[in-house]
């Protein structure tokens, strides 16, 4: 299960923060922001040592904030493999004819395997008319074996799919998407993979509740970036990221040090720097799957928080509203408010 995270802004946080300025410091802030979105990080994208760099930061400050490793946790790294094909080779026997290369996409963290109708794929049909791109989503994160057959009317929206180029989880659900009019009776896939295995971490730690300990408020944000890319006018490739999302990040190790100094805390606070998001939401889908929904009373997820909301200052950008009643009126007094 997912959970639904709430985007808060900078505007929230300082309200959050508010009981006890003292915690918080201007110099502080800046040096952590100014830390992750240095140019030695090399703008943080995945599978490099920028990344490996800010995750030990992350891991550093955490330690000295005085948090404690998730339960069940050595440390506070949340480590978990992805694999990235280097190499696809697909053939694909529809009812005795064989279907075109490009009409075949493939994601899967496995590096063999064959698909007929004796192989308890469940299989889906997108028909025309049909709303492509919620079933298409949907598939994308499918957690069991799918044959996904897709309408040749769709097939502007299936080019975009072949295009784009994904790491899986190792060992993930095996998702054949199928560009074709027809509803084979008969099949044959035959999938050969030259995946490239690599490690990836969230950062995550807590400080237990005094009260409520089996309860979570969850504090969180994306560590990665986009690394290094095309040059601009003034000759700079290199995306440092200091709105996306180290100023998110930033947040979230000053919550930490704030109310791990608060100690006043009755249900337990978790907070989490995810890694991934660029290329897929791979590290808060990983999350999700390690923590007990059932646990977790509210999630705040701090998302590009550097810059001045377009609505002006003491405004604030928030998704997930509707899935979360943490909008409700300041002046109630509510037990599930208080962390």
């Amino acid at each position: 299960m997912r959970l639904t995270p709430v985007v808060i802004s900078l505007f929230l946080f300082f309200q959050t923060a508010a009981q006890t300025t003292s915690t918080i410091s201007v110099a502080e802030v800046s040096r952590i922001e100014k830390t992750l979105a240095a140019d030695n990080m090399q703008g943080r994208k995945v599978f490099t040592p920028g990344i490996e760099k800010a995750a030990a930061f992350i891991e550093q400050e955490f330690r000295k904030a005085g948090l404690k490793p998730l339960s069940g946790s050595r440390n506070f790294r949340q480590r978990f493999t992805m694999v990235d094909p280097l190499s696809t080779s697909v053939t694909v026997n529809l009812d005795g004819s064989n279907l075109p290369a490009d009409h075949i996409v493939v994601l899967s963290g496995d590096s063999s395997f064959d698909v007929t109708p004796s192989s308890n794929y469940q299989k889906i049909i997108i028909k025309k008319g049909m709303n492509y791109k919620s079933i298409e989503y949907k598939f994308l994160n499918a957690d069991r074996n799918t044959l996904i057959i897709v309408d040749t009317s769709f097939a502007r929206y299936f080019a975009r799919l072949a295009r784009f180029h994904m790491p899986q989880f190792a060992g993930a659900a095996n998702r054949i998407f199928l560009l074709t009019s027809q509803d084979p009776q008969q099949y044959f896939i035959h999938v050969r993979q030259t995946l490239k295995k690599q490690e990836l971490s969230n950062i995550a730690g807590m400080i237990p509740g005094k009260s409520k300990p089996g309860e979570y408020v969850v504090f969180s944000a994306h560590y990665d970036h986009l690394g290094v890319g095309r040059p601009d006018a003034s000759g700079d490739s290199l995306y440092n990221g200091a709105n996306d999302d180290a100023s998110g990040t930033t947040a979230v190790i000053t919550l930490a040090q704030h109310f791990s100094k608060l100690k006043s805390n009755q249900r337990t606070l978790v907070f989490v720097a995810f890694t991934a998001e660029e290329i897929g939401e791979f590290g808060s889908e990983y999350f999700s799957d390690q923590i007990n929904p059932e646990k977790v009373v509210a999630m705040l997820n701090v998302e590009m928080i550097g810059t001045e909301s377009k609505w002006g200052s003491n405004s604030a950008y928030v998704t997930g509203y509707d899935k979360s009643d943490l909008g409700a009126d300041p002046h109630e007094k509510s037990e599930r408010k208080s962390v």
